[in-house]
């Protein structure tokens, strides 16, 4: 069995732990906590009844559009890329692919009005051409790190 068969096999049963997940979950929930209480006392500025169409909406399209799509992609990935890339390369572009659903409000320009000039005042396009631009990079780069750093400890075994 080489090292990869293992690390499938021990990768099965393991379960979220460690600092790195603690520390995100405290930090996630503190920033969902605050943006929670933010929304319900600011309520006749953020309208939590349109937030909740927001991410209904959000869940549904992922669930309807997003996953469909990320598994065809991921299917058609398995065939044209190595193991060693294959999943964070799968994983980056699902991060790219959720971002851009949850980003159809402002690339629609929901909620702009012409007499409100700070309400969507930026170019959402471009900025969303960038942050994916920044994730395919990122992703891409830890992914290839990855697998060279893997690729060394199964020669160095």
């Amino acid at each position: 069995m080489n090292a990869q068969d293992e690390h499938l096999q021990t990768h099965e049963t393991e379960t979220p732990s460690g600092p790195a997940w603690w520390i995100g979950l405290i930090i996630g929930g503190g920033v969902f906590t605050f943006g929670l209480i933010g929304l319900m006392t600011n309520s006749s500025q953020t309208r939590p009844g349109n937030m909740v169409k927001y991410v209904v909406g959000g869940l549904i399209a992922h669930d309807a559009l997003v996953a469909p799509a990320v598994v065809i992609v991921a299917f058609l990935l398995t065939r044209l890329l190595p193991a060693a890339i294959r999943g964070g390369i799968q994983a980056t572009l699902a991060v790219c692919a959720t971002l851009v659903v949850m980003s159809i409000p402002v690339l629609r320009g929901d909620g702009r009005d012409p007499n409100e000039p700070s309400l969507l005042p930026y170019d959402y396009p471009r900025n969303l051409a960038i942050v994916l631009a920044i994730i395919l990079v990122g992703g891409i780069a830890l992914t290839l790190a990855r697998a060279a750093r893997q690729r060394r400890a199964a020669t160095a075994d």
